[in-house]
């Protein structure tokens, strides 16, 4: 009984972290008291030999920071991740170390970054009052910089957890730019 005590706390503490919603929260809150009625499935056993498993595993330590130190919404973004790069795919598929999928994320920034700076210098010829477009620029980029500060003591996650953000409010940055043109 007080492993769906646990469970439900973790539930309740992803509800206020803001990971999930009310109505997730409360679908798999009726899935995890429903459970007790039901037979116990058979369990399937995942190799640590598969890059999946070491993948599931990265996915679960990095969602574990970004919920943490406050970031989830940039590492879970699915506006963001359906406009990252190819090469982005292609890397994150071959990765074999933490430092390796950090080199993805931040190859993918500077990618992304390149793209927001076209996108800008394109906004600014198309804007009407220049002065404001670069001052809210200044302003996104303290914004971004500060929401994506990583903690110093996080280790590996923590600094994936920072280039993941800075990418994911850069690409979503530059799709708002491109609109202005």
């Amino acid at each position: 009984m007080s492993d769906k005590l646990d469970q439900l706390a973790k539930l309740n503490d992803l509800k206020n972290s803001g990971a999930i919603t009310e109505d997730e929260f409360a679908e798999q809150k009726n899935k995890l008291l429903q459970s007790s009625n039901e037979p116990p499935k058979k369990k399937t056993i995942l190799s640590l030999r598969s890059p999946k498993t070491w993948a599931i595993a990265i996915v679960a330590v990095v969602g574990y920071q970004a919920i943490k130190y406050g970031h989830a919404e940039n590492v879970i973004n699915e506006e963001a991740n359906a406009l990252r790069s190819e090469a982005y795919d292609k890397c994150i598929s071959q990765f074999v170390s933490m430092l390796d999928l950090t080199n993805c994320s931040r190859d993918e920034w500077q990618r992304q970054d390149r793209r927001l700076n076209v996108a800008y210098k394109a906004a600014l010829k198309a804007a009407t009052d220049r002065n404001v477009l670069k001052a809210k620029q200044r302003a996104w980029i303290k914004m971004r910089d500060r929401e994506c500060a990583g903690d110093a003591d996080g280790g590996q996650a923590a600094i994936f957890n920072e280039v993941e953000c800075l990418g994911t409010k850069t690409i979503l940055r530059a799709t708002e730019l491109e609109s202005m043109k």
